[in-house]
């Protein structure tokens, strides 16, 4: 079950998207913030129990509720300082704004070598949800998957040459393999191209007609 916090101080905003991510998302848990204070008391909480999957992350945001909004990023360094694995997608109607341009520029921009999943969206574009949703999609069930496939498979330990990956357990493979398969086959569009050369390293995909078909490799 993904778990997803949505921290935004317009109320029309906010209800569309929750509503848009629940109907995206049904199993998963969204939970909605509208000041700083919320988002970082949420985002505390939650990472006593695992953390947030994704944060979507407004910019302007009042410290509480009722006073006025500024450009805030002490949410996206809390988020970097507990969860870095955390994707972060920043969204705001103020692209042009100096200061969202400085955070940009001199967080992500380091971030980006550390690891964070960063992604920023203009609300001036009309298709911006639409592209929320793809980028939480991608990421998301593109995780997941990377996740079971290591679970069932390993590199080769250190020094040894081939390029190959191997089983990690010798039997009872059946049911995480069928699993991974599924998974492979319902979002295979939705993955990045790094995750789908991983994946063909030691399975064989292929689009046909009449949809995605999914095997293992031979040793």
């Amino acid at each position: 079950m993904f778990r997803i916090l949505v921290v935004e101080d317009n109320r029309g905003t906010l209800e569309q998207l929750h509503e848009l991510l629940s109907e995206e998302f049904p199993t998963g848990s969204i939970e909605i913030a509208e000041d700083v204070e919320s988002g970082i008391k949420r985002f505390r909480e939650a990472a006593q129990t695992g953390g947030f999957d994704a944060v979507v992350l407004d910019f302007k945001l009042p410290v509480t509720t009722g006073e006025n909004p500024e450009v805030d990023s002490t949410i996206c360094h809390e988020i970097v300082r507990i969860l870095p694995d955390t994707l972060v997608i920043h969204i705001t109607a103020y692209p042009d704004d100096a200061a969202i341009e400085k955070h940009l520029k001199e967080a992500h921009l380091k971030l980006r070598e550390i690891g964070p999943k960063v992604v920023f969206l203009s609300k001036l574009e009309l298709d911006w949800s639409l592209q929320l949703v793809k980028r939480l999609r991608s990421f998301l069930y593109g995780r997941r998957i990377e996740q079971q496939f290591d679970q069932l498979f390993s590199f080769a330990p250190p020094g040894e040459t081939t390029s190959r990956f191997r089983p990690r357990y010798s039997g009872g493979v059946t049911h995480p393999v069928a699993a991974l398969s599924r998974d492979i086959i319902a979002h295979w569009d939705e993955l990045d191209e790094s995750l789908r050369l991983k994946l063909q390293r030691y399975m064989n995909v292929v689009e046909t007609a009449a949809g995605i078909r999914v095997s293992l490799l031979k040793l």
